[in-house]
């Protein structure tokens, strides 16, 4: 689930930490940021969908075209990064920090933090090589910024049974659901601010648990 959303440097956001609930309530006064936080989310979700396309393209959210890197950093000034980064539970994060000539993927998890420099549009055709220790074995892990690939040097039974696990906790599910299974809605009740509501459709939570947050949070 995802459970933080940092963001920095995008549209009115100069840096913004927030604690996500499965039903995340913003409320505030206009232009207090809180559509550019869901706007954030929109913007890392296309480049994880579809990161082969042009920087300004991830700014198109369908429903609002935003106008692009130059129109949505902050200050408007081209020379900063535009960051966000999205936790899901208590270990795991997905970022990604734009700039004008390209990009740093970063995911870090509970054993292994990696980081790539790759240009946009990205094709997700190159790879980058990480080693990992576990007990005295060596598994060797290929990342392309979305998926990994893990081999062991041993190639053991054993070696081999944990390296398909390393796999599958490197490759992030929790990714591909803030891609495909994220709901963004605007309305008011009985007033004339629109409150906004951020539902995580999960295929399954213990606690419906929900946080309200009020602003300014964000500066």
């Amino acid at each position: 689930m995802l459970t933080n959303l940092h963001v920095q440097n995008f549209r009115s956001i100069e840096s913004c930490d927030v604690e996500l609930a499965p039903i995340t309530i913003l409320f505030g006064p206009t232009s207090g940021g809180k559509s550019t936080l869901f706007y954030a989310l929109l913007v890392l979700r296309n480049f994880i969908l579809n990161p082969n396309q042009a920087l300004d393209g991830l700014f198109n959210l369908g429903f609002q075209n935003l106008g692009g890197f130059d129109a949505c950093i902050f200050d408007h000034k081209a020379s900063k990064t535009l960051a966000i980064t999205a936790q899901f539970g208590e270990g795991k994060t997905y970022g990604v920090h734009f700039r004008k000539t390209g990009a740093e993927i970063s995911e870090n998890g509970e054993f292994l933090q990696m980081k790539a420099q790759v240009p946009v549009p990205y094709g997700a055709n190159q790879s980058w090589p990480f080693a990992l220790t576990e007990k005295e074995e060596e598994f060797a892990i290929n990342w392309n910024g979305f998926a990994s690939s893990v081999s062991s040097k041993s190639g053991t039974p054993e070696a081999q049974s944990r390296a398909i696990s390393i796999a599958e906790e490197l490759n992030m599910p929790e990714t591909l659901h803030l891609a495909s299974r994220l709901t963004l809605s605007k309305f008011s009740i009985g007033t004339s601010e629109p409150i906004h509501l951020l539902e995580q459709l999960q295929l399954s939570y213990r606690q419906p648990n929900k946080r309200v947050l009020g602003y300014p949070d964000c500066w």
